[in-house]
């Protein structure tokens, strides 16, 4: 992994679908950097800070949680997937007005589960690693636009 993860801004981004719990923290941006590789963001405000003034943590697991969930949706074709394991270690705080941006890799996709990685950096410094596992759920569905 490098020492320093830039956003890449010659990446087409997209909003993920900004409903249900996505909604209250986002919006969170989602691009394809390779075949097996992803790209997310999300714009601190004062609502991701906790007691203390840095992010809150659940921001962040959400914000890996996210970026990889969505990356494993498009790794199996766009078949809907959900979480089953997420472990996250916190490495740096974040503040509200930086950007948190970070990458998704496919480690594995082996039968109905898919593997992945991911990291995220703010302010030039790895805030938080992660790794889980999703079930995919059922059969393809229609590609939706992000909004």
């Amino acid at each position: 992994m490098p020492d320093i993860l830039e956003f890449d801004d010659s990446l087409t981004y997209r909003h993920i679908r900004d409903v249900g719990f996505n909604g209250l923290v986002g919006p969170f941006g989602f691009a394809s950097a390779a075949d097996d590789e992803w790209r997310f963001y999300l714009d601190l405000d004062n609502r991701h800070s906790n007691v203390g003034g840095v992010c809150h943590g659940g921001a962040l697991v959400t914000l890996l949680d996210i970026g990889m969930g969505a990356a494993a949706f498009r790794a199996v074709g766009h078949r809907p997937v959900a979480t089953i394991e997420l472990s996250v270690q916190f490495v740096a705080a974040a503040r509200a007005g930086q950007r948190v941006h970070g990458r998704s890799r496919l480690l594995r996709a082996v039968g109905s589960l898919v593997f992945m990685q991911g990291e995220a950096w703010s302010g030039g410094r790895r805030v938080v690693n992660g790794t889980g596992v999703w079930k995919v759920l059922g059969p393809r569905q229609e590609r939706q636009t992000a909004s």
